[in-house]
């Protein structure tokens, strides 16, 4: 949720977004330099149309997150897997972790390209993968 100058009055983006967007939007809506090595992406393009961000990545105390529009999948430390086919189970009553392994595989791939960016360390399981 968004208010301020050049943010128009009910308006509605559908993409996916990360905490870490929030600090450059703000800097970027006060006019105030954008520092480097920041990892967010400033959301005022989103709302003139720019597409967002393809995965957003989360990490809990225990677990570490990645959802795209199609799929999202969690690994924790103990090593359970879940994993949500979004179009088919949108609410996310049915994980399909031991059975949708093609979407499975290609979601822990996205998982491990974001634990790089962000160099946050994966639960040991995940680790010979």
């Amino acid at each position: 949720v968004m208010t301020g100058p050049g943010v128009p009055k009910g308006k509605r983006v559908e993409e996916l977004v990360e905490i870490v967007d929030v600090m450059p939007t703000l800097l970027e809506m006060t006019g105030l330099p954008v520092p480097k090595g920041n990892q967010g992406l400033a959301l005022m393009p989103l709302i003139e149309g720019a597409g967002g961000r393809d995965v957003i990545y989360m990490q809990g105390i225990n677990n570490r997150t990645v959802r795209s529009a199609d799929a999202m999948y969690s690994i924790y430390m103990n090593g359970e897997e879940l994993l949500f086919d979004l179009q088919k189970d949108p609410h996310q009553l049915r994980n399909v972790a031991t059975t949708a392994t093609a979407l499975r595989d290609k979601m822990r791939h996205r998982l491990m390209l974001k634990v790089m960016q962000a160099r946050d360390p994966l639960p040991e399981r995940i680790r010979p993968y």
